[in-house]
């Protein structure tokens, strides 16, 4: 079996930190902050890698080559507590984005985001090839929304999966923190309360699709 690659390793473990419960950065963070090291990954092209406001914030401020970027780091927290600041950078992505081709979402706030991992697609595979199995079997498929995440028990993960259905999204959309943060909010989400008396009460083991 060939060894799995740096980039491919890079972005789940960048996906998987980006899921836990009040982690700070997005997984275009990461990768920004990757950028900022020596460590060398294989290029893709950038004209069909989506910018991020994050990717245009460090084309106006310079990271150091070599050394402590801590005020850097800093500068772009209070960025993105700023909501005139942040917009402009925002404005900067879109803007970047669409002259790549990118299209963007019904509503014209943002460019529509192909957010389907590499494991997304394994497990897309996967379910297809049981459905065909049971056709050519003769047996019945029950076709589901599909759950692409890992620890399907936790409250915030049922919680996510409840969301989109009610906002119909696909499965394997993924919220932006700050959208997050106000929906939980909104549905008064709280993670130390987890019963039956929540409707996303174990919604992901009776209403999808898990491998």
């Amino acid at each position: 079996m060939p060894a799995v690659s740096k980039s491919v390793v890079i972005q789940t473990l960048f996906e998987s930190l980006s899921e836990v419960d009040d982690f700070p950065f997005s997984v275009e963070e990461l990768h920004g902050f990757l950028k900022q090291t020596d460590y060398k990954i294989p290029k893709k092209s950038e004209n069909t890698r989506i910018t991020s406001n994050y990717d245009c914030f460090l084309k106006v401020n310079k990271a150091k080559k070599f050394g402590d970027n801590q005020e850097l780091t800093e500068l772009w927290k209070s960025v993105k507590q700023d909501s005139q600041q942040i917009s402009i950078y925002n404005q900067m992505a879109l803007e970047a984005n669409l002259a790549k081709g990118f299209s963007l979402n019904s509503d014209g706030s943002d460019i529509i985001k192909n957010t389907t991992s590499t494991n997304s697609k394994l497990i897309d595979e996967i379910v297809l090839l049981k459905k065909q199995h049971a056709q050519l079997n003769g047996t019945d498929f029950e076709d589901k929304p599909i759950f692409y995440g890992k620890k399907s028990h936790t409250s915030l993960n049922n919680f996510k999966e409840w969301l989109k259905l009610q906002l119909h999204f696909s499965s394997n959309h993924s919220f932006k923190k700050s959208d997050l943060d106000n929906y939980k909010s909104l549905y008064s989400f709280d993670p130390s309360i987890y019963t039956i008396e929540q409707p996303w009460f174990e919604y992901i083991s009776r209403n999808m699709i898990q491998l």
